[in-house]
């Protein structure tokens, strides 16, 4: 297993100095164009000719390297419908495409096709040469750990991850330590406030709740920490873990202090259980 933080040239690693204003080829639709420094693009629709942001572009980008290992844009690239990729919840502005070049399904949790990432259905294991994963995992209730095992179980042998969630360098946090449900409710001053509950039976009311995509559409439940999302990875058995740290203001990709994206390959071998001679063996102090 490996986990790789890559140094880059020193002029990718940090965004352009101000009153530059900056060259960029979108990953996906190829389209030249220019914007001025000092702005995130994470989510901001950057290029002007498909919509795409910072994050969308830079899933783009790893998606195309992971099938066509080269860094071209998308529509510069031949259309592979042999590569199956997943999608989980993916913005129309890279899913559109994505259909045209790929044999691609973008999954859903509450509605069809569903995919629940914690346990996915036999039908959808060993499946994917690429699995997107942008923007989830802060809302999956209860154990973290099982959305990083089933993400595994989706991949084909040497497939590859393209993840994205919010994290810190601090230490992360549970928003709602054992909760097993929720529902947003609009009070009668436009407000929306969240009713939860939890394991143990109780039931109460966050009345400040963090929604992802507007108030009352997805709860933000808990916030990784860098050391939280690498060892989740690692104890699924992901191998080739890279955090891409580095802006790319040549591809419209500039990030916030929060969020980079990842990218993980399942190995080509599931572990081998060890042979049970070997462990007594080792047990009885002959191995």
């Amino acid at each position: 297993m490996t986990m790789t933080e890559p140094a880059a040239p020193a002029e990718t690693r940090t965004a352009p100095a101000a009153g530059d204003v900056i060259a960029a080829t979108c990953p996906i639709c190829a389209t030249d164009y220019s914007y001025p420094d000092g702005i995130s693009t994470r989510e901001r629709k950057i290029c002007p000719n498909c919509g795409a942001s910072g994050r969308s572009g830079s899933i783009v980008r790893h998606v195309c390297q992971a099938i066509y290992g080269e860094d071209k844009p998308l529509f510069s690239q031949q259309p592979r419908k042999s590569a199956r990729v997943i999608g989980l919840s993916d913005g129309m502005v890279y899913a559109k495409p994505f259909g045209e070049y790929f044999n691609y399904t973008n999954t859903f949790y509450h509605k069809p096709p569903k995919l629940d990432i914690r346990d996915p259905e036999p039908d959808f294991c060993g499946i994917a040469d690429v699995l997107i994963n942008s923007e989830v995992f802060e809302h999956v209730i209860g154990d973290t750990q099982s959305a990083f095992d089933g993400t595994l179980k989706v991949l084909k042998p040497g497939g590859t991850m393209v993840f994205s969630v919010p994290f810190v360098n601090r230490e992360g946090s549970e928003h709602y330590p054992g909760l097993t449900d929720y529902t947003p409710r609009t009070l009668d001053d436009g407000r929306t406030v969240v009713d939860l509950v939890f394991a143990d039976g109780r039931r109460k009311t966050d009345e400040s709740p963090k929604f992802h995509g507007g108030p009352g559409l997805t709860l933000e439940l808990p916030m990784f920490s860098r050391k939280r999302m690498l060892d989740e990875l690692t104890a699924a058995g992901f191998v080739d873990i890279t955090i891409h740290d580095d802006n790319l203001p040549q591809h419209g990709i500039v990030w916030p202090p929060l969020s980079r994206m990842v990218t993980a390959r399942a190995p080509q071998e599931p572990p081998r259980p060890a042979r049970r001679g070997n462990l007594l063996s080792r047990m009885l102090g002959r191995g």
